[in-house]
């Protein structure tokens, strides 16, 4: 009788140890379980970058940007950026309606027969209508064509367009700023005259010399000149 309750005991502690140890087996699966939950909550979610807009370009700036480094071309006789400002299809008119293409121009430059010591584009006014803008400016500059010096005056007008993502000068025309004598007796100073064939810019340019007869000028490949003496009739 005395074994019994031996047997009763130990099965009572083994029953109590299986519980126990059931006990901290589920205490373990549930702090595993937590501390993964917790792992995974501590995890940000990076958000996705969204890229910048970039700015549209001012075409009215673009332009204002061509206008000045025409100047710097032609100021420092650079043909090879001179040709990359103008359109295939430029053409310009100087003061006595002539047309002068870009090739000439250009080839001017390369030859010397187009030649400026200094040259300000002043008082510049851009309109841009859409893929074209029309520029007004003062184009202020020493003429050294041929070798010999002159100073210019000149309003002009000039039309770009954008080829592609760039833009290009496509059309221009210059009018001397200063006063014209309309009639004179005898013999009068012509304000614009190449005389001997001198030779212009794209600004209106021409490298003077002296001219005799009727006092009909004679101007040069593109533009005012030098003053020349005019004799004869006075006639302009």
């Amino acid at each position: 009788m005395k074994y019994i309750p031996t047997v009763g005991v130990f099965i009572v502690v083994v029953l109590c140890g299986s519980c126990g140890s059931g006990n901290r087996n589920t205490s373990a699966g549930r702090g595993g379980a937590n501390s993964q939950a917790n792992s995974g909550s501590s995890q940000t979610a990076v958000p996705a970058t969204t890229p910048s807009p970039q700015p549209t370009p001012d075409p009215a700036e673009a332009v204002r940007k061509l206008t000045t480094d025409l100047g710097t071309a032609l100021s420092q006789g650079n043909a090879d950026q001179l040709e990359g400002l103008l359109s295939d299809g430029y053409v310009h008119i100087n003061y006595l309606g002539q047309l002068v293409t870009k090739p000439d121009i250009v080839g001017g430059v390369r030859q010397g027969s187009v030649r400026f010591t200094s040259v300000n584009i002043e008082e510049v006014n851009v309109r841009v209508y859409g893929d074209a803008a029309v520029i007004t400016a003062n184009f202020i500059g020493t003429n050294a064509a041929n070798g010999s010096r002159s100073e210019v005056q000149d309003r002009v007008t000039l039309v770009a367009a954008r080829e592609g993502g760039d833009w290009r000068f496509v059309s221009g025309q210059t009018t001397p700023m200063h006063a014209v004598p309309q009639r004179g007796g005898g013999s009068s100073i012509g304000t614009s005259g190449a005389g001997q064939g001198g030779n212009g810019g794209i600004m209106g340019s021409g490298s003077g010399g002296t001219a005799s007869g009727s006092g009909v000028r004679n101007g040069g490949t593109a533009g005012s000149g030098s003053s020349g003496q005019s004799g004869g009739n006075g006639k302009q």
